[in-house]
């Protein structure tokens, strides 16, 4: 696509890298970058410009308009590496134990003909989507919101940095799935969405930083996680638990050829729903909506847990295993080894 500088440039011309700021909207001075490959079309965080039209009679039958704000909002899509996926997940899960909000992130995209940089981004939802069709099968979608966008004519190619990166991603075929602690082979896809409840502030205005008014600011609110599962040909647990109301657990482990191994835990999960489809010549398959929930007051843990082990084979670390009903144990940092409960 040309650029308005009369430049072609192509998708693969095009680059984002991550850092968690220091405070809302301000880059951290000793940033830590996480370079991200992007899926598809690439980066679509993006600022639009919103106009407010007066109805007066002012100025007759000619629309008048005032450009009063940008919104900054948006996403992307990227397969699950194993070096920055810990980061990523941190980025859509963790929250300030201080005030209980979702940290804010500096995005520099690098694209020809107009290189930016975003403020201020926070994740507004997530879906880890696993379909198990054999081609880029694990993908993470992120939606995101920030507080500006601004132009950064500085930025060049050398300051991306793949030269860690694992080749292969996370796959569908590396799965090890587990329903009530019970090894199951017959699930097709699942996808596990967060809906973070983010809340826009007023705009206020900031002289010398826009002639806009930037966002006072963006606080995520309660989170909702579901978990999705679809085409399961050899179970009826979702309607035995639909019956008898209670709870199941769920977890995926990835391992990946280089030894790496990438770990989610639901741990508690209530059963919304199930559906039953099938034409007349194939097997009948259930799918399943659920909801992941933490224990009630005074419980410990959350409804989430993830570990990311960048190996070398053998040497992996896994989390603690699942029951029915029991909640998953705090985990800590161990050597080469990220294991995080979400708080």
């Amino acid at each position: 696509m040309p650029g308005i500088i009369g430049l072609p440039h192509h998708n693969y011309d095009r680059h984002v890298r991550l850092s968690q700021e220091a405070a809302f909207g301000t880059v951290n001075p000793a940033p830590t970058w996480w370079s991200v490959p992007i899926l598809g079309d690439g980066w679509k965080l993006k600022a639009s410009n919103t106009p407010f039209f007066p109805e007066t009679n002012l100025a007759g039958y000619v629309r008048t308009a005032i450009q009063h704000s940008l919104v900054v909002e948006g996403g992307f899509t990227t397969l699950a590496w194993p070096e920055p996926l810990n980061y990523l997940l941190g980025m859509a899960f963790n929250r300030n134990p201080a005030d209980y909000d979702v940290y804010s992130h500096t995005a520099d995209y690098l694209t020809p003909p107009d290189p930016r940089r975003y403020t201020g981004t926070v994740v507004e939802t997530l879906a880890i989507r696993v379909t198990g069709t054999g081609d880029a099968d694990v993908q993470l979608e992120f939606g995101l919101r920030a507080r500006q966008e601004a132009g950064l004519d500085t930025l060049v190619i050398g300051d991306y940095d793949y030269s860690d990166l694992t080749c292969v991603p996370f796959m569908f075929r590396d799965a090890h799935l587990e329903l009530d602690a019970v090894h199951i082979m017959d699930i097709e896809e699942f996808t596990i969405n967060l809906d973070n409840s983010v809340s826009q502030g007023p705009y206020a205005r900031h002289v010398g930083l826009s002639p806009f008014g930037l966002v006072a600011y963006l606080v995520a609110g309660r989170r909702s996680i579901t978990l999705d599962i679809g085409d399961a040909c050899k179970d009826d647990r979702f309607n035995q638990v639909i019956r008898a109301p209670g709870v199941v657990s769920f977890e995926a482990s990835f391992f990946h050829p280089d030894g790496h191994l990438w770990q989610i835990q639901l741990p508690m999960l209530i059963v919304e729903s199930s559906d039953e489809t099938a034409s007349q010549s194939d097997p009948t398959k259930e799918a399943g909506l659920l909801h992941a929930v933490a224990p009630c007051v005074g419980g410990t843990g959350g409804e989430i847990a993830w570990s990311v082990d960048l190996g070398p084979a053998g040497s992996t670390t896994t989390l603690a295993a699942l029951t029915t009903t029991a909640a998953v144990t705090t985990t800590t940092t161990m050597a080469a080894t990220t294991t995080t409960t979400a708080p």
